[in-house]
């Protein structure tokens, strides 16, 4: 099979130029803003920000669930910005006076928005899909309203950044001489870090906390380490994010790889390229702290890349089916999860709502409801050639109808009405979902006791009697169309005492 290419890309641009756009806009901005948060040794303030925009989001779908608001009023990019700002209020006053420094404070608030978010997001599974895209987050699929809202608020900071630059350098660099001649210091700073927690909470809904925290840093790190004026680093480090956000999407779809660690990467290559330039000249404290700033960065990168390598070994283009056979006593249960192609997922939104500029939240939940109908419609399930009485219904997982980079996915399940055979029997899973289209296979059998497998195609992968969780990442694929429809023989054991 072909992988992607960049005609292939320009094909699908009317589907791909808003995520490119929005992680340009997001990497112009976050970049900008990382000059002034890297020299103030405060690089983990985005990772705190973007934590406490994730708990806004849970309050605000927590409040859609339990309090009966609307979905206007409590809208979960307000309350991402809410708690976002809150929480930046929290870093503006100087905490000595608690005996506390301003690292142990973004630590308090990065560790308790984390775990408030995903103790009060248990609660609301409903919504779970939603909250895991903000609290991990992917930037392969951006809404017309986020793209907008990241617009917005990159040309309301950079232009407030750019009329206050003066004050903001003197703030950054003396701040008790700045004080000496006049300047409103705390104002400044309460403005810098207002605007910080917006960009991060606008941007960490659109595009996900990885990418954000590395925006945030990377280009700040490599212009800081180039240049000496602080204009020129606030400019080129502009310059490198709008690169890496857009450049990075381009990457991941060539290469099948998390657009969000994608992002990162080409931050950190720009890093990493502005650190070893630095050496050529003096390297002091600041380029010995850069240097941990990457190794971390670096770190989180890693870990992205291997999370979506782990959940994809195919490419971006290709539909992938798996599927888990579970007999409980007499009782046979299927569960089936699609993994979809993003830009073809678009593409038939596209075709039936006729835009992609608003993606409404009705229009949402009726095109989920719509593709599985679509999947259950395409599966049939036969023992010993006579269909099965029973019905497929939407699963109950936190990924289900969930975007993660470059797939959507869809899980179904089957429950039969009728009970099995007391004797041999022959299941089959006949597959027409997407046909015509070219897609890798998998799958795992679990028997109950009384139950053994005779034969099946799915021997052939060696997944027989492997773990029953769907969403678990299994290593055995094949592109083999034998395997679209599945069968299995099976027979009863013999009962202890019993005549062979």
């Amino acid at each position: 099979m072909d992988g992607p290419t960049l005609a292939g890309l320009i094909q699908d641009l009317p589907y791909a130029w808003p995520p490119i756009l929005c992680g340009a806009l997001a990497g112009a901005l976050l970049g900008t803003l990382g000059v002034y948060v890297v020299l103030r040794r405060m690089v983990f303030v985005s990772a705190a920000v973007s934590e406490a925009a994730g708990l806004g989001v849970v309050v605000a779908f927590a409040a859609q669930a339990f309090l009966g608001l609307s979905a206007v009023l409590a809208d979960p990019l307000l309350g991402a910005a809410v708690v976002a700002l809150l929480a930046s209020r929290l870093f503006v006053d100087d905490p000595i006076r608690l005996h506390l420094s301003r690292e142990s404070v973004l630590g308090m608030v990065f560790v308790l928005s984390g775990s408030a978010a995903l103790l009060l997001g248990s609660r609301i599974p409903q919504e779970a899909h939603d909250i895991q895209h903000v609290l991990f987050g992917t930037a392969v699929m951006v809404r017309w309203a986020d793209l907008v809202a990241v617009a917005v608020v990159t040309t309301v900071v950079l232009t407030i950044l750019a009329w206050l630059r003066r004050g903001m350098a003197l703030a950054t660099f003396d701040p008790d001489g700045a004080a000496v001649q006049g300047l409103p210091v705390r104002s400044l700073d309460l403005v810098l870090f207002l605007s910080i927690g917006f960009a991060v909470a606008v941007t960490t809904h659109a595009i996900g906390a990885l990418p954000v925290f590395a925006l945030t840093v990377l280009p700040a790190v490599a212009a800081l380490a180039v240049v000496r004026r602080l204009a020129h680093a606030l400019v080129l480090a502009c310059g490198l994010g709008l690169i890496a956000g857009a450049f990075g999407y381009v990457i991941a779809y060539l290469l099948a790889l998390p657009v969000g660690a994608s992002q990162a990467g080409v931050a950190g290559v720009f890093a990493l390229v502005g650190i070893g330039l630095g050496v050529l000249g003096k390297l002091g404290r600041t380029m010995r702290m850069t240097l941990r700033i990457i190794f971390v960065c670096c770190l989180l990168m890693a870990l992205g890349l291997v999370r979506g390598a782990d959940a994809h070994p195919f490419g971006p283009k290709y539909y992938s089916f798996r599927t888990v056979i579970v007999l409980d006593g007499t009782t046979l249960k299927l569960t089936t999860a699609v993994e979809a192609p993003t830009m073809k997922v678009l593409e038939e939104y596209a075709k039936r709502y006729g835009h992609l500029d608003e993606i409404g939240e009705q229009e949402d939940r009726e095109f989920f409801e719509l593709m599985l109908k679509r999947i259950g419609d395409g599966l049939t399930v036969t023992i010993d050639g006579k269909a099965v009485q029973g019905s497929w219904v939407r699963a109950d997982s936190p990924i289900n109808g969930r975007a993660d980079e470059q797939f959507f996915y869809y899980i179904v399940q089957f429950e039969a009405v009728s009970a099995l055979p007391t004797g041999p029997c022959e299941i089959v899973l006949t597959n027409r979902i997407y046909p015509d289209e070219e897609s890798y296979h998998s799958g795992w059998i679990k028997p109950s006791a009384g139950w053994e497998v005779v034969e099946s195609n799915l021997q052939s992968l060696g997944s027989a009697a492997q773990a029953e969780d769907v969403s678990t990442v299994d290593e055995a694929w094949s592109d083999d169309v034998a395997l679209r429809d599945m069968w299995i023989r099976m027979r009863p054991l013999a009962k202890e005492g019993s005549a062979n």
